[in-house]
């Protein structure tokens, strides 16, 4: 069986100056930014996007999705120039649901690009060339459905990564081992083809960037993945406490992938972290995008809901 090699792609400014648009077309990029709390550091990234690529026409809208914050992230991202959308709002209208992959879901929902391309809000270096880096080698090859972020972590700022080194990187080894190769799997920063992301549920919790990467090998082939060097990322560090229930919530999203039919029910999920405090993982999903479209498509027919 030939083995199978995940692609990295250095995309410099000039090949992005002569050839991002050409390739491009008519094809719309929707820039997509999850956040809580990010007051100190959306501002500057949704106004270089807006000045450096929306304004050029190098993408077509940029989106935030506010996951209840309690600051003033959103106020600062509208008037910076994003739309801004509340999950509350999406929430009133699917359900309930909470976590980062929520979030992201959420976004699929208002967006509209061709191609989505997901920043997180925390970025403390942020350059929006990263979206073009992102976004071409999906508009180049159609064959590619999935680009993550490859980049070094500062190590002025401590460097960081715990959770890619000590958890997701063992994990895809030992048991997907196609993934392997893959640099930053946990990466917040990733680009997609709409039509595949179409087709898997996500993960709701801090699994969802591992889950996508497992179920994106699973529908399309490991060759459908690729990631983009995108230098040196610089981003706010989280305690151990909060580390340590992501990586639970990733060890049982793997977990749950490695044996599918496994009810996820005969799982323990309480973690207890260091101070002894119990805490439920989210290991719920939400059901992909043309699920929910046949879904909504048949409660308009039969008058359900």
């Amino acid at each position: 069986m030939r083995k199978v090699t995940i692609s990295t792609f250095q995309v410099s400014e000039e090949t992005i100056e002569s050839s991002f648009k050409k390739f491009k077309g008519n094809q719309k990029i929707s820039v997509c930014v999850p956040c809580r709390n990010e007051e100190s550091s959306i501002g500057g990234i949704i106004s270089s996007l807006k000045k450096e690529l929306l304004a050029n026409e190098y993408i077509d809208e940029i989106i935030v999705i506010d996951d209840s914050s309690t600051d003033s992230t959103s106020t600062i991202a509208r008037k910076a120039g994003a739309k801004v959308i509340p999950i509350e709002e999406i929430n009133s209208i699917y359900g309930q649901g909470r976590g980062k992959g929520n979030a992201l879901w959420a976004s699929l929902i208002v967006s509209e690009g061709d191609i989505v391309v997901w920043v997180d809000g925390d970025l403390r270096n942020f350059q929006p060339i990263w979206v073009q880096q992102l976004a071409f080698p999906l508009l180049k090859n159609d064959s590619i459905h999935l680009v993550k972020a490859d980049y070094k972590r500062s190590e002025e700022s401590g460097g960081g990564g715990r959770n890619t080194e000590l958890v997701a990187k063992p994990l895809l080894s030992m048991h997907f081992p196609a993934l392997s190769k893959i640099k930053q799997p946990l990466a917040g920063e990733y680009a997609v083809r709409r039509s595949a992301i179409s087709e898997i549920n996500l993960m709701q919790g801090w699994g969802v960037e591992i889950g996508m990467l497992i179920d994106f090998e699973r529908h399309f082939g490991a060759q459908s993945i690729a990631q983009s060097d995108l230098g040196k990322r610089e981003h706010r560090h989280r305690s151990l406490k909060d580390l340590s229930i992501q990586s639970a919530e990733i060890l049982a999203t793997v977990h749950k992938r490695i044996d599918t039919t496994r009810n996820i029910n005969s799982l323990n999920l309480t973690f207890t972290n260091s101070e002894n405090a119990s805490i439920e993982l989210n290991l719920d999903e939400r059901i992909s995008i043309n699920d929910l479209k046949i879904r909504l498509s048949t409660e308009l027919k039969t008058g359900s809901k």
